[in-house]
């Protein structure tokens, strides 16, 4: 790359001396050639005049009459050398005044070494590919110019566009006679029939080859013609005609038809090559082009009797079915690739035109042979062309929607951004609130213990420290699993599945909660087979089952039930919580799992909660690649079914244990 920058040869206009000489550092460690570095617009025109360089930096302020903006433009239209501007202003005139300019860049001070590198290589770059499209669209305007034939394109409506020398010498417009913004049809196909025919050929086809028609010149004289034509780009960019004046050509076979005398007379002439045929494609006889044209091609004598299709390869099956033998059909014109002797592939169009005779079937044909090498050449050129600009379109389109993808990806992640950010929010909003409240209790409590502690009987000190301690445990619990909470978002809780007997875990969870449901004298059944074994995390499962049985057995008046029981189901291992306690409405179970809804509720007996159980019971179930749902009714009790994947274990064939606490 550093051999790629030294040839680079960079002109800096920059009247700030410092800033100058800071760019001039930066494209020195660059490896980048610096030409010369100007205060002012006229020196460095007047360097130029004697130098050449590859890209100029341009301070759009200048001291002097010329300012960057106005330099710029004298250095594009004169030397055609890519500019880039250098600048700190922000006026908006500024701006728009250097956007007219078409710089290849804009680089904002202070220049930062990075960016003005890119800087440079993008504008190289484009620099060469504009260069080149220029280059290729004179090499077509070049040939279109020295075509032979007469060539005129327009736009999709049929307007003119351009024609080239040959169209003007062939139609003959005058000066008052003006193309610009007018039809061509009424020019190169002005009857009616002929037109409407021509156009529905374009319509359908979308190209045109060998179209007979009768045009006008300016003055008024009818010219046949021989119409070819296609589409631009697919139509996006026009029409082109390839127009052949047939003129003299129709008037000399209307001659040879009528006369034999006259008919010689053609045959003979020296600047066409004609061979005279019979039904069998047999050279009957041909004139001295024909004859050089066929010893040019095969380096071989064209003697009597020869057939043409030995030197055209294929035409003779092509005459017979559509001239040989017809009677309405005297005209063909058939082009032809052939290789020559030199191995060159040339092209030719053979013109067939029955002679005349007294029978209603022409026995004889004369065969106009003229070679079109270079006009297909052309075509094929302009082909080529037109592929190479709808790949590049392709390409652009294609570039265009991985942006469009790329920009929608974004725009998704910073609305999931958002939405984390504002859930994060509100969660801990919620915990603050959750922790003020037992610590306020606790303050409370101390200061009154403070303020009274002699005055105080055994008694009130012992239900302070009942109160005091059910807070303690309230804030132990909301901070454990606040801390589990973190865990798992931070990706830090580990994760240890292995093969647990269910029955064994969820009654360990049963006589740990066995106190709590009997200070309610609650009903506690599990209906759990004992050999049923599953892939689990002991400790996380544990304490999924434990926060269902102590949200039951909060929410569950004295004197109710809590069962919990298993169920193989198509779906999965099914684990099942029932209370017939207090139930839920349908807009409290809509936010019972969302961490950024608050709906902390006192249960039967005024016990609080974290508000952090079930959250975490559903994260931990989703470890577990299972899922959690709630079922409940206002005052018609709860239903909480743990669904864990057929994959995470089995279930033998025993019978169901039943047991009740």
């Amino acid at each position: 790359m550093d051999t790629v920058n030294d040839s680079l040869h960079i002109l800096v206009v920059e009247d700030e001396l410092v800033t100058a000489a800071y760019i001039k550092k930066l494209l020195k460690d660059l490896k980048y050639s610096v030409a010369a570095s100007f205060a002012s617009g006229e020196a460095a025109l007047e360097f130029l005049t004697t130098h050449s360089v590859d890209v100029v930096l341009m301070d759009i302020v200048l001291d002097g009459e010329l300012d960057g903006i106005d330099t710029a433009r004298i250095i594009t239209e004169k030397y055609d050398i890519p500019v880039i501007y250098l600048t700190s202003f922000s006026d908006e005139q500024k701006i728009n005044r250097a956007t007219f300019t078409e710089p290849y860049g804009y680089i904002l001070k202070p220049v930062n070494e990075r960016e003005l590198h890119a800087n440079i290589r993008m504008t190289m770059h484009k620099s060469a590919m504009e260069r080149q499209i220029r280059q290729n669209e004179a090499r077509f305007k070049s040939i279109i110019e020295y075509s032979p034939l007469a060539v005129v394109t327009c736009n999709s409506n049929y307007v003119y566009n351009f024609a080239n020398d040959n169209f003007v010498k062939l139609f003959k417009p005058g000066p008052d006679n003006c193309l610009e913004g007018n039809s061509i049809l009424p020019i190169i196909c002005p009857f009616p029939d002929q037109q409407e025919k021509l156009l529905a050929i374009m319509s359908r086809e979308g190209v045109i080859r060998g179209f007979s028609a009768t045009a006008l010149d300016f003055e008024g004289n009818e010219l046949d013609i021989c119409l070819s034509g296609s589409l631009i780009n697919n139509g996006t960019d026009g029409i082109e005609f390839f127009i052949e004046d047939m003129t003299e050509r129709i008037r000399v076979e209307s001659i040879a038809r009528q006369t034999e005398a006259k008919f010689s007379a053609l045959f003979n002439t020296p600047s066409l090559s004609y061979v005279l045929i019979d039904r069998f494609c047999r050279i009957q006889a041909y004139n001295q082009n024909a004859f050089g044209l066929i010893q040019d091609l095969y380096g071989i004598a064209l003697v009597h009797e020869t057939t043409l299709s030995s030197c055209f390869p294929g035409i003779q099956s092509t005459c017979e079915e559509n001239l040989f033998g017809k009677i309405h059909s005297t005209h063909l014109t058939l082009e032809r690739q052939v290789i020559d002797k030199k191995n060159t592939e040339r092209w030719f169009e053979l013109t067939f035109s029955a002679v005349p005779n007294r029978l209603a079937v022409p026995d004889e044909f004369a065969v106009a042979i003229k070679e079109i090498t270079d006009k297909k050449r052309l075509e094929a050129h302009q082909q080529e062309y037109i592929v190479r600009l709808e790949l590049q379109q392709q390409k652009l389109e294609e570039q265009s929607a991985q942006l469009h993808l790329l920009n929608e990806k974004l725009q998704l992640s910073e609305a999931d951004l958002k939405e984390l950010n504002f859930n994060k929010d509100k969660f801990f909003s919620i915990i603050a609130q959750d922790l003020r409240t037992p610590f306020q209790t606790l303050i409370g409590f101390t200061e009154y213990i403070l303020e009274d502690f002699e005055k105080l009987p055994p008694e009130t000190i012992k239900s302070i420290a009942s109160q005091v301690n059910k807070s303690i445990k309230h804030v132990f619990g909301l901070l454990d699993n606040l801390l589990m909470w973190a865990k798992l978002q931070t990706d830090k809780i580990e994760f240890s599945p292995e093969r647990v007997v269910l029955y064994d875990l969820i009654q360990k969870q049963v006589h740990t909660l066995a106190s709590m449901s009997e200070q309610k004298m609650l009903q506690l059944q599990f209906d759990i087979p004992r050999d049923i074994i599953l892939m689990l995390d002991t400790a996380l499962f544990s304490s999924v089952i434990s926060n269902l049985l102590s949200n039951a057995i909060k929410f569950t008046p004295r004197g109710g039930y809590i069962r919990i029981s298993y169920q193989l189901t198509a779906v999965g291992h099914q684990i099942i919580v029932t209370d017939n306690g207090i139930g839920m409405t349908t807009e409290q179970q809509d936010m019972l799992f969302k961490i950024q809804e608050s709906v902390l509720r006192n249960g039967t007996e005024l016990e609080n909660g974290t508000g952090l159980g079930l959250i975490l019971t559903k994260q931990f179930v989703e470890l577990h690649g299972g899922s959690i749902n709630v079922l409940s009714h206002p005052n018609n009790g709860s239903t909480f079914t743990v669904i864990l994947p057929l994959t995470s274990g089995y279930i033998p064939l025993h019978t169901t244990q039943t047991r009740q606490q």
